[in-house]
């Protein structure tokens, strides 16, 4: 195709324009049609609902129908189930227990004051300050702390858990996970297992639905244990002695409070980490009819970002060989058209008008769908 016009006025060309309206999530810096204003101001000129939960990597807490802004940007997230049902606060040792490999050893299982180190790892708000210490220093063998819970059948199921000290394993009671394996650190880290092929019917108990394992010559400390069904694991959800549920993070704004005009503007969005559940999935969708939105994954393809018209027809995508991280993607229209540029310069063009909306959605559209997908967004803006 050859270049378009987008119909950008001669004084636009020659120097740059300040966003319109601009988050910087990583900065926490807000521009809202044409004025900066408080974190509070922007989200209070938009729509936001969910179940709240933590953030990523810090694992702060963060409150129903709030933003969830941490240190590597806006966590936008899928519903899910953390199956586990031990006490993300802890105050006794109900529904864990210890297990030795071999039948017996001189491990312990004890519940441990450990604030400061809680604290440091933004987990003292979750737990009360307590963790479950493993004390496997005098053990020839694995020991295991044992942690109830249940699980759908035959999925494909995620683990994790935060954990300081010594080297050791997380993994189910059932399959014998090559990962998971961990090594000594100071303070908490979040530690991962996938177990692409699920629990069959009838192969477990609800006694000892995760394990976390610490090495023989080591202890361990355990906080915040999770499992849940999905190919990666999401940030945590609190437990109070039953499953804990997440409902689905959704964020929206009106097109006129960002000053987002239809004839001529544009719209760029850096996202750092991105997993798509389902295909399609939106990067910024809107409540235009049929599906309409401004980005999107294209397919099956995690390269392919594409744009849609009112009919749910699309009209213009481009593809990444690679993906690297932060993965940029720009959208500009006017009077000739649009055109779409992806990553290093990658783009594509339409003659065809962007698509009637007077909402955009932040990772889905205006019913939900498509907004089976966990990212990370570090900034947007609009010109």
């Amino acid at each position: 195709m050859g270049a378009l016009g987008l119909g950008l006025s001669a004084r636009n060309q020659t120097r740059p324009v300040r966003a319109r309206t601009q988050a910087d999530f990583l900065r926490r810096a807000y521009r809202l049609n044409g004025r900066w204003v408080n974190e509070a101001e922007f989200f209070q000129a938009g729509t936001v609902s969910g179940a709240g939960g933590s953030t990523r990597r810090g694992g702060r807490l963060t409150p129903a129908d709030a933003p969830r802004v941490g240190d590597t940007g806006l966590l936008i997230e899928d519903p899910r189930t953390n199956w586990v049902t031990a006490y993300a606060a802890p105050v006794d040792l109900a529904r864990v227990s210890l297990r030795i490999a071999g039948g017996s050893g001189p491990a312990a299982l004890t519940l441990e004051e450990d604030g400061a180190a809680l604290e440091a790892a933004g987990l003292d708000a979750i737990t009360g300050g307590r963790a479950y210490k493993l004390d496997n220093r005098a053990g020839t063998t694995p020991a295991r702390l044992q942690i109830q819970g249940a699980s759908p059948d035959d999925q494909p199921l995620a683990l994790s858990a935060y954990v300081r000290g010594g080297a050791g394993r997380l993994r189910t009671a059932f399959t014998d996970l090559q990962t998971g394996g961990f090594t000594a650190s100071e303070g908490y880290r979040r530690v991962t297992a996938l177990q692409s092929d699920g629990l069959a019917a009838g192969a477990r108990s609800t006694n000892d639905l995760l394990w976390v394992e610490a090495a023989p010559g080591e202890a361990v400390w355990v906080a915040c244990p999770q499992l849940e069904t999905g190919d990666w694991a999401s940030s945590y959800i609190p437990t109070d002695g039953a499953a804990g549920v997440r409902t689905r993070d959704q964020i929206s704004f009106p097109r006129a409070a960002l000053g987002l005009n239809l004839d001529e503007g544009s719209l760029r969005v850096e996202l750092g980490e991105h997993r798509r559940g389902r295909v399609a999935a939106r990067i910024i969708g809107t409540d235009g009819p049929n599906g309409a939105s401004l980005l999107n994954f294209v397919g099956n393809s995690d390269t392919q970002i594409g744009t849609y018209n009112g009919e749910s027809v699309l009209i213009s995508y481009t593809t990444l060989d690679t993906v690297r991280e932060p993965f940029v993607c720009m959208l500009s229209w006017g009077l000739h058209g649009q055109k779409l540029s992806v990553g290093d310069g990658v783009s594509s063009e339409s003659s065809e008008p962007v698509a009637i909306f007077s909402r955009i959605y932040i990772a889905q559209n205006k019913d939900g769908d498509s907004g089976a997908f966990n990212m990370m967004v570090r900034n947007f803006d609009i010109k």
